[in-house]
């Protein structure tokens, strides 16, 4: 097949106008009509539950920030960036006999000590220096960075600016009021009761003096500029005026390659960005945490995973894979400009249920306006007819055949077997078409119409329905607009025509006798 791997060459329209492969797209089964969504068109929530994806640590997110979403006891190789293992060795450390003895005698004991080890390029804690430890884990400590107390110093400087700033905004919000009501002090009843706030009345009050507790004692004068403030909060930095020159080996001696690390590798530790290898130390881990995507049209969930770390199922996964025919290229002819060319396509269907489509011809008119892409041939399909789609069947081994029906399209449907089929269909590359016929591919626009049951219980008022009742289908019709690029005009660069498979060979002889 000539894109079992690469599946970009065959791409749908989403609701945004954009082109995505089939495996990208989601869909909503409350949305009317059904309609295919991206990454842009849902609604993307993050749970508030970090976790290691290597020792299973789980942490709220206050406790992540912490450590820097960092797990401590994980490391990955700063070579090559995979999961480090802990591997004990024993090594013989001397120790003192008795005091009252007066021959220095000393006994070697043996004791367990820790270091990491990558089992793929082989590197190790031990090559740069780092010594062993004895207990595991928090036996590596995070190293420090130099610039700790300016970074602090410059965080504190913006967080003061930012209160500023926010308590600036709420005065616009709300300008000042004579509300004594709010203020009154005193021991009388009268002021307990309005000190109370049993109506929620102090609450914008109460924000505002927190903010204000953040900025301190700081100067607040109007006069004083956030600039102003800013430098008299912090010093600025110092500039740089002359640097050490060069030593001679840089000139007269070659350089390794072998121990200067590459661009990939200093910016995996921005806080040190090591230049050479025998600085590498080993990365933290970092925590991660499970995500769901909801409709931005009617806010249901379209994927959902489960709540258990360990599980990598999902409660809810509506992807268009499981949905829609995905359309694959199956051969690929020595094109030949404005004549038809022979290309089969294959068409699966991995919905629970049988699927009827059909395949149409879009005018100009018809196609969309995309920048990303240009239609520069024209494709035809020899029948027009419905072809039903069986579902995924998988108790049985089912040997390719094809039906009854598919006799009447006259070879369109070469191949049947389970939920697949082959079609056939002709591309014509036009000639008037081509920008640069050397960097050219062969491109083309046509639609597909998918008619399928779907249960009526997908609409939440139903589903609130008494449950004895038998579960109806309704019969939705959805017409897709599909892109595909066959690949560049001249095969070349070690591009090959991608025959006929024999398997289909050997399904139109039994169709033939």
């Amino acid at each position: 097949m000539a894109t079992l791997i690469d599946s970009n060459k065959v791409k749908y329209l989403c609701s945004c106008n954009r082109l995505k492969p089939l495996s990208y797209l989601y869909y909503c089964k409350y949305c009317k009509p059904l309609t295919l969504k991206c990454k842009d068109c849902v609604i993307h929530e993050i749970d508030q539950k970090f976790f290691c994806t290597n020792c299973l640590d789980n942490k709220v997110q206050k406790e992540v920030m912490a450590v820097k979403y960092k797990c401590s006891s994980c490391f990955n190789c700063p070579n090559c960036n995979n999961l480090l293992l802990t591997r004990a060795s024993s090594v013989k450390i001397p120790k003192d006999t008795a005091a009252t003895n007066q021959s220095a005698q000393t006994t070697q004991q043996p004791q367990k000590v820790y270091y990491l080890i990558c089992v793929f390029c082989r590197w190790t804690t031990r090559e740069v220096g780092i010594p062993d430890v004895t207990s595991v884990p928090d036996g590596w400590k995070l190293l420090e960075n130099p610039f700790n107390k300016r970074i602090h110093e410059l965080t504190d400087a913006y967080k003061v600016i930012a209160a500023r700033e926010k308590l600036e905004r709420d005065r616009k919000k709300f300008p000042a009021l004579k509300r004594r009501s709010l203020y009154i002090s005193g021991s009388s009843a009268t002021s307990s009761i309005l000190h109370s706030d049993k109506y929620g009345i102090l609450a914008p009050a109460q924000k505002r003096l927190a903010a204000t507790a953040s900025i301190g004692n700081q100067n607040l004068d109007p006069q004083i500029t956030i600039e102003q403030q800013f430098k008299s909060l912090i010093k600025p930095a110092e500039t740089i005026d002359s640097f050490d020159e060069l030593p001679e080996e840089f000139f007269t001696k070659g350089s390794n390659i072998n121990s200067i690390t590459s661009i990939a590798q200093r910016h995996a530790n921005p806080d040190f960005q090591p230049s050479k290898t025998n600085e590498l130390y080993p990365l933290n881990k970092f925590y991660q945490s499970k995500e769901s995507k909801r409709c931005s049209g009617c806010e249901h969930n379209v994927l959902k995973p489960e709540s258990n770390i360990i599980s990598i199922k999902f409660k809810l996964h509506q992807m268009a894979v499981f949905l829609v025919p995905e359309i694959r290229i199956i051969t690929i002819p020595e094109w030949k400009m404005d004549q038809p060319n022979e290309v089969i396509l294959s068409v699966t269907n991995r919905y629970e249920g049988d699927v009827n489509i059909s395949f149409l011809c879009l005018g100009d008119e018809q196609v969309p306006n995309l920048s990303n892409f240009e239609s520069n041939s024209k494709i035809e399909f020899e029948c027009e007819d419905t072809i039903v789609i069986d579902r995924q069947d998988n108790s049985k081994a089912v040997m390719a055949q094809l039906k009854p029906t598919d006799e009447r399209t006259k070879g369109f449907v070469c191949f049947r077997r389970d939920n697949k089929i082959a079609v056939k269909c002709l591309v014509t590359p036009i000639s008037k078409k081509q920008t640069d016929k050397e960097l050219a591919h062969v491109r083309c626009i046509f639609g597909l119409n998918c008619s399928i049951n779907i249960a009526e219980s997908s609409s939440p008022q139903i589903q609130n329905s008494s449950s004895g009742s038998k579960e109806a289908f309704i019969n939705s019709v959805i017409t897709h607009r599909i892109f595909v690029d066959f690949g560049p005009l001249k095969l070349e660069d070690g591009l090959k025509v991608v025959p006929r498979p024999r398997y289909i060979d050997d399904c139109l002889k039994n169709l033939a006798k």
